[in-house]
């Protein structure tokens, strides 16, 4: 599957699940007074449907990857009723930044098409700074990267493709020297689609394959800068081969009782399922 139907499928179960949570405030929308604040939308030249990837917020801060537009858009949301769009990041006017993430005044852009993960200071959001960029060269990390977390000083990484199952771990407390820490393998069989992480424990989202399954897997992170992760534990579907497939990424319950998992299909199959 190359990145276009990546982007494609991304894009189809983000609006499957927007169409869920729309469902649930249409029920209690008196209650929860639900309404959008407001709407931006960049123009970039590019008409596609396929314009944008994922979006993050930490703040006053707003971060949006792209797939076609290249660059990463950095907003100013102080005002949520109006959101500012304050510099349009994109060097070399060809990154795909299918990665956006802010934490703090700090951003981190990661490509899918050769470019890194480009670490940027949005002290002034308006004039983002080079700290510097993992790739290949600096710090062992991954040249084309498809998902990605920060965890305290550490960048956990996949790879934008089948070709790679693995998942680095980089310690980047100092952007411009990223320094490598080990390489997670893990037990799903084909390729990790996404991470995410509450308190010490990591979930994964498998993808499988059409002769096995794919796995969601719960690691113990609590020393991930001087020890592997210690894996705890794995979810598959028990129906079938390909039922539990294709699984796109997960949240955790604030809790930290409850796995929230959604799959990616092309087909309207997919489905969100909630773990114990």
């Amino acid at each position: 599957m190359n990145q276009f139907s990546f982007i494609k499928l991304k894009v189809l179960s983000f609006a499957f699940i927007i169409g869920i949570l729309l469902l649930g405030a249409g029920v209690e929308a008196s209650a929860q007074k639900v309404r959008l604040r407001a709407q931006i939308t960049p123009n970039c030249g590019n008409n596609s449907n396929l314009k944008f990837a994922d979006i993050y917020a930490d703040g006053n801060i707003a971060v949006q990857g792209s797939y076609l537009c290249r660059g990463a858009f950095i907003y100013d949301i102080s005002n949520p009723d109006a959101p500012v769009l304050s510099a349009w990041y994109n060097p070399g006017a060809n990154l795909q930044f299918l990665e956006a993430v802010v934490i703090g005044n700090r951003g981190y852009f990661g490509s899918g098409n050769g470019g890194g993960v480009h670490i940027v200071d949005l002290t002034v959001p308006s004039n983002p700074q080079l700290l510097g960029i993992v790739n290949a060269g600096s710090g062992n990390g991954f040249d084309s990267i498809h998902e990605m977390v920060i965890h305290g000083n550490y960048l956990i990484e996949n790879f934008n493709g089948f070709a790679n199952k693995v998942i680095k771990v980089i310690n980047i407390s100092n952007p411009a020297n990223p320094v490598f820490v080990r390489d997670i393998n893990p037990t799903e069989t084909l390729w990790i689609h996404a991470m995410h992480i509450r308190g010490n424990r990591m979930f994964t989202s498998g993808w499988g394959s059409s002769t096995a399954r794919g796995r969601t897997e719960i690691y113990d992170i609590t020393n991930i800068g001087t020890q592997a992760p210690t894996l705890l534990g794995f979810i598959e579907d028990a129906t079938s081969i390909t039922a539990g497939n294709n699984m796109h990424s997960s949240w955790s319950s604030e809790d930290g009782n409850y796995l929230y998992s959604c799959r990616e299909t092309n087909n309207g199959s997919g489905d969100v399922r909630v773990y114990n």
